[in-house]
């Protein structure tokens, strides 16, 4: 009752609930006489979407991929279209879904990996969703997100060591963007104080781990390889007379 389907309104409205092509009369007459009619079709395809997602995480840093999650809904119908623009001040940062998930699956994830830095410490960008249920309805959602800088290493080849060498602090590895934090070797060979011991990483050649956690939390790795050589044997021959 509240919602008729027709209407002596000169500009009338009706509220559509469900998806549909529908047909429109108009008739117009002089007092009741000389009536006209035309009529015109047209499709529905949903109620206006709302835009809504998560950014998965607490930690952001620069470099890294983060994790958007699709969490639009729509009360009828099914969202056609979603914009992401994972940089309002950056349009190469612009990524378009023409087939979205319906709206009765599992949520969906977009990634975005967005350019390392090293200063300054932090940059704040906007993120914005926008949603359609058709060509015209629309809805968007924009959230702040905080971008830490990222630490930069390097790691120098390790010589090659003899087996019977006494275990040794690693140098070759080391942070050089200036941004505070501690670094650490991991692999084979790397003791409970982080020396490396060619005797426990025994013979052949050996993948090891530098990483460097700044004291914002973000990290950088790299890796380089080392090579444990035997011990050779020296034997002149028996003793001569």
């Amino acid at each position: 009752a509240s919602n008729p389907s027709t209407s002596t309104d000169k500009d009338a409205s009706h509220v559509y609930t469900k998806v549909g092509y529908y047909t429109i009369t108009l008739t117009v007459s002089r007092e009741g006489t000389c009536p006209q009619t035309i009529q015109k079709s047209f499709r529905v395809n949903g109620s206006i979407p709302r835009a809504d997602f998560n950014v998965l995480g607490s930690l952001f840093c620069s470099g890294k991929e983060l994790v958007f999650e699709d969490k639009a809904t729509v009360d009828f119908g099914e969202i056609t279209r979603i914009e992401w623009y994972f940089d309002d001040q950056n349009p190469g940062q612009v990524q378009i879904d023409l087939h979205p998930e319906k709206r009765n699956v599992a949520a969906r994830i977009y990634k975005c990996q967005y350019p390392v830095f090293h200063s300054p410490s932090s940059k704040t960008l906007t993120v914005r969703m926008v949603v359609y249920s058709g060509t015209s309805c629309l809805s968007e959602q924009s959230k702040t997100i905080v971008l830490q800088a990222s630490p930069e290493v390097t790691f120098d080849p390790i010589p090659a060591v003899c087996r019977n060498v006494p275990a040794f602090e690693l140098t070759e590895a080391k942070e050089i963007s200036g941004i505070a934090g501690m670094g650490r070797y991991f692999g084979v060979g790397i003791n409970a104080e982080g020396k490396f011991s060619p005797e426990l990483a025994g013979l052949g050649t050996h993948s090891l781990k530098y990483v460097f956690r700044a004291d914002n939390g973000c990290e950088a790795e790299k890796s380089q390889q080392v090579m444990v050589l035997n011990v050779p044997v020296a034997d002149a021959g028996g003793d001569l007379s």
